[in-house]
């Protein structure tokens, strides 16, 4: 990855603040000492991976309140071609709702200041289907969510023996866990519940079907 080098001499530079934080719902706190990279980055032109350029513009850790604040200077003319991305690596423990990079293709101050990340500690949650009725039925599907923006399928069963669902979610928070069972008249049956999971156990929830 070369070094961003902003042309200045066009008299289209701008100073700006690349700043935001990583935290954690639903208490608030803040990832501290997450390396944060701030690139162009060119990818969006080119389906070939090798013919794509990124180019540094700035890079560091978030502080112990989970925030990070770089002050760079950027050539805006470079955004005829490139694309500024704000990125964080993978974090095991954390579940990233909002994903671990954000892409901008122009400098808008509010919105380049104000760069959330937004994470849920992971826990565990084992869904047990209990087979206790006698019907016969085409499939017993369904999802779960935590987060309005984060919604999973979970595995179809199609026969009548028990089985597990055995998904990550987030901690400290209403996981919403909604199952259908299709009949093979093509009539459906649908069913909702929801539960705190707590961190660092496995939690546990049963539906008898």
């Amino acid at each position: 990855m070369g070094k961003y080098a902003p042309d200045c001499k066009t008299g289209n530079c701008v100073s700006v603040n690349i700043r935001g934080a990583l935290r954690v719902k639903p208490s608030g706190a803040g990832l501290n000492n997450v390396p944060v990279n701030v690139y162009f980055d060119n990818s969006h032109l080119s389906r070939v991976p090798i013919f794509t350029t990124q180019r540094k513009v700035a890079t560091g850790k978030t502080n112990k309140n989970g925030e990070f604040d770089f002050k760079v200077t950027i050539d805006t003319k470079t955004f005829e071609d490139f694309r500024l991305i704000v990125e964080i690596p993978e974090q095991k423990k954390y579940i990233a709702v909002s994903g671990y990079f954000k892409s901008f293709g122009s400098i808008n101050e509010e919105v380049i200041q104000n760069i959330n990340f937004v994470f849920y500690e992971k826990t565990t949650l084992t869904i047990n289907l209990i087979r206790t009725q006698t019907d016969e039925f085409d499939y017993f599907s369904g999802t779960y969510r935590f987060d309005n923006n984060y919604r999973t399928l979970l595995p179809t069963i199609r026969d009548s023996k028990n089985a597990i669902w055995q998904i990550e979610t987030g901690a400290d928070v209403y996981t919403k866990i909604t199952w259908i069972k299709r009949f093979k008249e093509k009539t459906i049956y649908e069913n909702a519940d929801s539960l705190i999971c707590k961190p660092k156990i496995n939690n546990v929830y049963n539906i008898n079907f």
